[in-house]
């Protein structure tokens, strides 16, 4: 059956501030009184599955930022669970397409359907902020969430490259006069001379990039300091973006 499936907690409030970067500025959310753990599923109109991350103690009231999570083939549903609680257990709605679905959504235009068929879904039962939709992938999904970006930036508000495969990049000029209002996150695990070539291509474009080498923080030791560190920076990101492009507009 083609589902989505919702997975959510009761254990913390509502919608949070990273690192108190919205200190005071998000404190009004929080979580009512009936939202506690989900697990529902509902057609989602391809042939696949998707699991939805919903935060603890869902506000309906409050338009959610959406990360919709490109599977690789290494990893499992529980790694998306794990990874969306890492980087914030309140703060967002995460979405996971399989890698099975992934591999028949061949092509950049294919995947753009998938997507946002996905979204269509989840907006359908979540309250999704639409103009704040990150999509985020890891090795060669970090590669494809980052092209459907550049190839449909009015569609999201930027891309999260976990580890991308190194390639050239050839499509950020295409849609040259649509790029300025989106963010991208590279993350990786030591420096790479391509990354920082794709950076500043990307950057002469209008997009504002950053760049995350988790290895330099010598706060790292050990494989849980790194994971813990990458999801600390990835929710960092995404509420900063959030947080200039609320006081662009102000």
């Amino acid at each position: 059956m083609n589902r989505i499936t919702h997975i959510g907690h009761d254990s913390f409030p509502g919608p949070v501030s990273s690192d108190d970067l919205f200190d005071g500025f998000g404190s009004g959310f929080q979580g009512g009184e009936d939202a506690g753990e989900m697990d529902l599923t509902f057609h989602a109109g391809y042939g696949g599955d998707a699991h939805v991350f919903a935060p603890p103690k869902y506000e309906p009231r409050y338009a959610y930022p959406l990360i919709v999570y490109l599977q690789s083939r290494e990893e499992s549903t529980d790694d998306f669970f794990y990874q969306m609680d890492q980087i914030s257990s309140q703060n967002y709605l995460g979405v996971e397409i399989d890698s099975r679905q992934l591999q028949d959504a061949s092509t950049t235009a294919r995947l753009l359907q998938v997507v946002e068929t996905t979204v269509k879904s989840v907006a359908s039962y979540y309250n999704v902020h639409s103009e704040r939709i990150f999509v985020m992938g890891r090795r060669e999904q970090a590669n494809r969430a980052m092209d459907l970006v550049l190839t449909h930036p009015l569609q999201f508000a930027g891309f999260i490259a976990v580890d991308p495969q190194q390639r050239s990049l050839s499509r950020p000029l295409g849609q040259f006069r649509h790029l300025h209002h989106l963010r991208g996150l590279f993350q990786t695990n030591g420096p790479q001379k391509w990354i920082q070539d794709c950076g500043h291509l990307l950057h002469d474009a209008g997009i504002k990039v950053h760049i995350n080498d988790v290895n330099k923080d010598a706060s790292v030791r050990c494989e849980e300091d790194r994971e813990y560190k990458a999801a600390r920076l990835i929710d960092r990101f995404i509420m900063q973006s959030i947080l200039e492009t609320y006081l662009t507009r102000s």
